[in-house]
């Protein structure tokens, strides 16, 4: 009995690194044929007319590396005007703190806004927020992200050279160490990016994405 239970344990394990890998392989493929198909045009860099943007970000409790997150966040190496506000559903959020000593010391236009009349979900933290956003672009970004000094640069350039909106994609970063469980994690994420890298399947979603809020010309 013992025998063919580690068989099929052994046959899963096959069948599951066999798909994670071929996923892996044909999303570098769409991402290949994606970045040659697109055409290089920077009308920002050209121009230098890069336009207001507020970076919008929910948040609720303590993530994993908060303070390094959203650190990336705020040190963006974006020659336009920027704006940052922060959600939380009360100044008694472990959360708090942390970004009102970050905002002091990066010294950004930023505000925090606390939910007290709303609901719990993200949605309405987001709503929330963006009522009070007067910005040409408005950028989304989770709590738990670790960006790149060029990302908010590299996003709105593709947001205004685009259709009117703009997406990033994740990838999982082991904190401690690389192991087996991260990487499969890893594999079956790239499925999402094959996604969006197929025209008749891509739809606009990520966990930082931004938008296009009026005409900047």
């Amino acid at each position: 009995m013992i025998i063919p239970l580690l068989l099929i344990l052994m046959i899963i394990g096959t069948l599951i690194i066999t798909a994670s890998a071929l996923s892996s392989l044909l999303s570098l493929y769409f991402e290949i044929r994606y970045w040659r198909s697109r055409k290089k045009v920077n009308r920002l860099t050209n121009n230098g007319n890069y336009p207001w943007v507020t970076v919008i970000m929910p948040m609720r409790g303590l993530d994993q590396n908060l303070r390094s997150n959203v650190i990336s966040v705020l040190d963006q190496d974006y020659p336009g005007r920027r704006s940052y506000i922060f959600v939380l559903d009360s100044d008694d959020d472990p959360a708090y703190g942390i970004i009102k000593d970050l905002i002091k010391e990066f010294n950004v236009d930023a505000s925090i806004l606390i939910n007290r009349g709303g609901g719990r979900s993200k949605g309405e933290a987001l709503a929330f927020a963006l009522s009070r956003a007067g910005s040409d672009v408005v950028v989304f970004v989770d709590s738990d992200a670790l960006v790149h000094r060029h990302w908010l640069r590299n996003l709105v350039s593709s947001l205004v050279n685009g259709s009117g909106a703009a997406t990033t994609y994740r990838f999982y970063v082991p904190l401690r160490r690389l192991g087996l469980g991260s990487l499969l994690r890893a594999s079956f994420n790239m499925i999402g990016i094959t996604a969006m890298q197929n025209p008749v399947a891509r739809f606009t979603w990520g966990w930082l994405y931004g938008y296009l809020e009026m005409d900047i010309g």
